[in-house]
């Protein structure tokens, strides 16, 4: 604005309350989403809770090889085993891992 003329306000004449958006449906939102998220969980239901279930394997070097960890998965064999077939472990939350092989009786029956 250029010299000592009034300052130009032609937002005043602006429909203010157009652009007002308010979320008084946010609780009610809340409430069915989590609904939805009980309702998916009940669906799922058989499955472990903290995640897929794991095997407890040794770790591979000499430094490590006393203590005990969780491992990627079962092998193909351990759930022969047990009698469910390989494509249905992760399905019911067994996590498989097609790679691992089972050197020893020890490892199958931990």
């Amino acid at each position: 604005v250029k010299h000592n003329n009034m300052v130009p306000r032609t937002n005043v004449m602006k429909y203010w309350q157009r652009f007002v958006r308010v979320n008084f449906n946010q609780p009610a939102q809340a409430k069915r989403r989590q609904a939805k998220r009980a309702e998916k969980a009940a669906k799922l239901a058989p499955r472990p809770a903290a995640g897929n279930l794991r095997p407890v394997v040794k770790p591979a070097s000499l430094r490590h090889n006393f203590r005990l960890r969780i491992g990627k998965g079962f092998s193909t064999a351990e759930l022969k085993q047990a009698g469910i077939h390989h494509r249905l472990a992760p399905t019911i939350g067994i996590s498989v891992d097609r790679r691992r092989r089972n050197k020893s009786v020890e490892g199958m029956q931990r």
